[in-house]
């Protein structure tokens, strides 16, 4: 957590206390590290997809090359299952890794309320806590 206070806004209390939970104390090079961090997550997210589709494009090109009446008889007798259990799993540990320095970041730079979660869920959600003039 941050060795910084982060001193409380009245109107922002007055107005919001009920439906904000918690906030974030960032700064640029925060911003910065969490692109960067989200960047590489998104990037394991797709070469893991990229895999996973591979079954299907496989199925694809046989489909393709029987309708145009190809002989190529690896691609035939490819085994897409055996394929599709050789690479299960492929990526996951990769794409749990990224996701724990997301989940590091938010560790480190988010600030709980004060306010219980529980007190807060318990109030209505459309009341205000100033009554309208109007």
């Amino acid at each position: 957590m941050p060795d910084k206070e982060i001193q409380s806004n009245s109107f922002f209390l007055l107005k919001y206390a009920n439906k904000c939970y918690g906030t974030y104390y960032v700064d640029a090079s925060d911003i910065k590290q969490l692109e960067k961090l989200n960047r590489a997550y998104e990037q394991v997210r797709s070469i893991t997809d990229e895999v996973r589709n591979w079954a299907s494009r496989i199925q694809k090109h046989k489909d393709e090359i029987a309708r145009d009446g190809i002989n190529d008889q690896f691609i035939s007798e490819f085994e897409i299952a055996k394929f599709q259990s050789l690479m299960h799993g492929y990526g996951a540990q990769a794409i749990d890794h990224a996701k724990s320095f997301l989940e590091d970041w938010h560790d480190q730079h988010y600030w709980k309320s004060k306010k219980a979660k529980a007190k807060v869920e318990a109030e209505p959600e459309n009341e205000d806590l100033v009554e309208s003039s109007t």
